[in-house]
């Protein structure tokens, strides 16, 4: 079982809004950069403890990367409700920008990113725990000291992923 934020609950019963969108993005390795931003869906609703954002990666990759077995989770509470205040989103902005080096390492795929109800939390899967960290600890070196955890389970059926998916449905749970 991972262990996540004790919102998940409040998602179940959420009226929710999907779109869909592609993106692209610009760095060096352009191919895996286009690939993390597009083909994602976005969920957002209200909850009693403010609104929540849910973006997520529609499907399993079909390159080596879906091999990865183990779930990585990146998670920043900042402390209230709803969402973060611009001098707190903006930190979290600078460290979303440094993981993405981790990315395009290829050392961890990101497949969703979750924001409101106090929490920040992005969600990668890695077939090395090990080298993922030592990548994201060298990416976020030079970052001021932030409030986050780590946290990682073996997942080779990608469970928590694809219960994510499910959240905005009220059809699942992300502590199966």
């Amino acid at each position: 079982m991972i262990i996540t934020s004790t919102f998940i609950a409040t998602f179940l019963a959420a009226a929710v809004i999907f779109v869909s969108y592609r993106g692209r993005g610009r760095g060096a390795n352009q191919a895996v950069v286009d690939d993390e931003k597009s083909d994602w869906t976005m969920a957002d609703w209200k909850t009693d403890a403010g609104p929540i954002v849910l973006q997520f990666r529609n499907q399993k990759p079909d390159d080596h990367r879906a091999r990865y077995d183990t779930a990585v989770v990146v998670e920043w509470e900042y402390g209230h409700q709803g969402f973060p205040d611009q001098e707190t989103m903006d930190r979290i902005y600078r460290l979303q920008h440094a993981m993405e080096a981790v990315t395009a390492a290829q050392v961890g795929i990101l497949v969703h990113t979750l924001m409101g109800a106090g929490v920040r939390e992005w969600c990668y899967y890695t077939n090395d725990y090990a080298t993922f960290e030592a990548r994201f600890n060298e990416v976020c070196k030079d970052l001021p000291l932030m409030p986050i955890e780590l946290s990682f389970q073996k997942d080779s059926e990608w469970k928590y992923w694809q219960s994510m998916k499910l959240l905005p449905e009220g059809g699942g749970s992300a502590n199966e």
